[in-house]
Protein backbone atom coordinates (compact mmCIF):
# COMPACT_ATOMS: atom_id res chain seq x y z
CA UNK A 1 0.00 0.00 0.00
CA UNK A 2 1.31 3.46 -0.86
CA UNK A 3 -0.02 6.71 0.45
CA UNK A 4 0.09 10.20 -1.02
CA UNK A 5 -0.85 13.42 0.76
CA UNK A 6 -4.54 12.48 1.00
CA UNK A 7 -4.79 9.41 -1.19
CA UNK A 8 -4.11 5.72 -0.49
CA UNK A 9 -3.48 3.15 -3.20
CA UNK A 10 -3.46 -0.56 -2.46
CA UNK A 11 -1.06 -2.72 -4.51
CA UNK A 12 -2.02 -6.20 -5.80
CA UNK A 13 1.23 -7.88 -6.81
CA UNK A 14 0.60 -11.55 -6.01
CA UNK A 15 -1.56 -14.03 -7.90
CA UNK A 16 -4.04 -14.24 -5.02
CA UNK A 17 -4.34 -10.47 -4.50
CA UNK A 18 -4.82 -9.91 -8.25
CA UNK A 19 -7.38 -12.72 -8.50
CA UNK A 20 -9.47 -11.40 -5.61
CA UNK A 21 -8.96 -7.72 -6.48
CA UNK A 22 -11.92 -5.71 -5.25
CA UNK A 23 -14.19 -8.72 -4.71
CA UNK A 24 -13.38 -8.68 -1.01
CA UNK A 25 -13.62 -5.57 1.10
CA UNK A 26 -15.05 -2.13 0.43
CA UNK A 27 -14.54 -0.19 -2.83
CA UNK A 28 -11.03 1.30 -2.80
CA UNK A 29 -8.31 2.23 -5.30
CA UNK A 30 -6.30 -0.84 -6.31
CA UNK A 31 -3.28 -1.13 -8.60
CA UNK A 32 -3.04 -4.56 -10.23
CA UNK A 33 0.54 -5.07 -11.37
CA UNK A 34 1.22 -7.18 -14.48
CA UNK A 35 -2.49 -7.34 -15.30
CA UNK A 36 -3.83 -6.35 -18.71
CA UNK A 37 -7.28 -7.93 -18.39
CA UNK A 38 -9.75 -7.82 -15.50
CA UNK A 39 -13.14 -9.23 -14.59
CA UNK A 40 -15.92 -8.08 -12.29
CA UNK A 41 -17.42 -11.50 -11.57
CA UNK A 42 -18.42 -11.71 -7.91
CA UNK A 43 -18.46 -7.93 -7.47
CA UNK A 44 -21.53 -6.08 -6.29
CA UNK A 45 -20.75 -2.62 -7.64
CA UNK A 46 -19.34 -1.04 -10.82
CA UNK A 47 -15.75 0.20 -11.07
CA UNK A 48 -13.66 2.41 -13.32
CA UNK A 49 -10.59 0.70 -14.78
CA UNK A 50 -7.55 2.54 -16.15
CA UNK A 51 -5.26 0.37 -18.25
CA UNK A 52 -1.64 1.52 -17.99
CA UNK A 53 1.45 0.92 -20.11
CA UNK A 54 4.74 -0.41 -18.72
CA UNK A 55 5.71 3.08 -17.49
CA UNK A 56 2.37 3.64 -15.75
CA UNK A 57 0.95 6.03 -18.33
CA UNK A 58 -2.78 5.62 -19.11
CA UNK A 59 -3.72 3.90 -22.36
CA UNK A 60 -7.47 3.50 -21.95
CA UNK A 61 -10.14 3.99 -19.28
CA UNK A 62 -13.36 2.01 -18.95
CA UNK A 63 -15.95 3.92 -16.94
CA UNK A 64 -18.67 2.21 -14.87
CA UNK A 65 -17.65 -1.36 -15.66
CA UNK A 66 -20.61 -3.28 -14.25
CA UNK A 67 -20.47 -6.61 -12.39
CA UNK A 68 -20.10 -9.81 -14.45
CA UNK A 69 -18.03 -8.12 -17.18
CA UNK A 70 -14.54 -8.52 -18.64
CA UNK A 71 -12.34 -5.66 -19.87
CA UNK A 72 -8.76 -5.33 -21.00
CA UNK A 73 -6.29 -3.65 -23.31
CA UNK A 74 -3.74 -5.54 -25.41
CA UNK A 75 -0.93 -3.01 -24.88
CA UNK A 76 -1.59 -2.60 -21.15
CA UNK A 77 0.85 -3.88 -18.58
CA UNK A 78 -0.95 -2.82 -15.37
CA UNK A 79 -4.49 -1.86 -14.34
CA UNK A 80 -5.76 0.72 -11.86
CA UNK A 81 -9.23 -0.05 -10.47
CA UNK A 82 -11.10 2.76 -8.71
CA UNK A 83 -14.62 3.40 -7.44
CA UNK A 84 -16.56 5.31 -10.12
CA UNK A 85 -17.48 8.00 -7.61
CA UNK A 86 -13.99 9.50 -7.24
CA UNK A 87 -13.28 12.95 -8.62
CA UNK A 88 -11.07 13.61 -11.63
CA UNK A 89 -8.51 15.30 -9.34
CA UNK A 90 -8.35 12.23 -7.09
CA UNK A 91 -8.00 9.98 -10.14
CA UNK A 92 -5.04 12.08 -11.30
CA UNK A 93 -3.39 11.76 -7.86
CA UNK A 94 -3.92 7.99 -7.96
CA UNK A 95 -2.44 7.80 -11.46
CA UNK A 96 0.59 9.75 -10.22
CA UNK A 97 1.00 7.35 -7.27
CA UNK A 98 0.64 4.34 -9.58
CA UNK A 99 3.19 5.76 -12.03
CA UNK A 100 5.72 6.35 -9.24
CA UNK A 101 5.24 2.84 -7.84
CA UNK A 102 5.55 1.20 -11.27
CA UNK A 103 8.67 3.17 -12.13
CA UNK A 104 10.24 2.49 -8.72
CA UNK A 105 9.65 -1.26 -9.11
CA UNK A 106 11.08 -1.21 -12.63
CA UNK A 107 14.20 0.60 -11.31
CA UNK A 108 14.67 -2.09 -8.65
CA UNK A 109 14.42 -4.82 -11.31
CA UNK A 110 17.32 -3.40 -13.35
Amino acid sequence: MITGATTTLEIADTFRSRLLGLIVGPPRPLLLLDTRMIHTFGMRYPIDACFLDRDGDPLHTVRHLRPKRIAGHLRARHTLEVPPTISEATLQRLLDLARREIRARSQRMT
